[in-house]
């Protein structure tokens, strides 16, 4: 097949294209949405990045523990649906494995985390636990709209999460174990 270019047209073979206007325009229009398209793939990965890289491997506790281990949350941190009640020390830490996300959703992956009472410390600690006795957990934080910074993460995952000892002693902690810090009777650090 041949090709040759004469000014505005290009001829191939038999084939005359006119290279209009109204073409390079349409053309133009397109080159810009796949360029437009490929910028926003390029920025939705960047930060799920950035709010993977902030999370992962991060031990958080949630304020409302609970024992399931799938859990959805509209997107004022609520708990969608009854779940049964636990007691934050077994249920309440979740050590983060993997963060997605959608333009609908914070999809969270990660491992319970149990902890007691160290009576040397005076101090509560995670318990160490073989990685195959770790329980998965998955939750899932619906999302008004989608996120576009880390921070908007943060808020978000600071909806179900409590982030600072302030908030753990006020919210969540027992009275009894906030105020003495007595030792968790039931469970037993390894």
């Amino acid at each position: 097949m041949k090709v040759w270019d004469s000014g505005a047209n290009v001829f191939l073979a038999n084939r005359v294209l006119r290279y209009t206007p109204l073409c390079m325009k349409q053309a133009a229009l397109i080159v810009l949405f796949l360029l437009t398209v490929a910028h926003l793939f390029a920025a939705d990965s960047d930060l799920q990045s950035a709010v993977a890289k902030q999370y992962e491997k991060q031990v958080l506790i949630l304020r409302n523990p609970v024992r399931s281990n799938s859990q959805r949350y509209d997107a004022s941190g609520n708990l969608i649906g009854k779940a049964d009640p636990g007691a934050w020390t077994a249920f309440g830490g979740i050590e983060i494995t993997s963060v997605r996300l959608t333009p609908e959703a914070l999809l969270l992956e990660g491992t319970r985390r149990i902890f007691g009472y160290d009576t040397k410390q005076h101090i509560l600690l995670p318990f160490k636990i073989k990685e195959k006795e770790k329980t998965r957990v998955k939750l899932e934080l619906a999302l008004a709209a989608p996120l576009t910074s880390v921070a908007d993460a943060d808020t978000a995952i600071n909806r179900i999460f409590t982030r600072n000892d302030d908030e753990l002693i006020a919210g969540v902690l027992p009275v009894r174990t906030a105020a003495k810090l007595e030792p968790v009777q039931a469970l037993r650090a390894e």
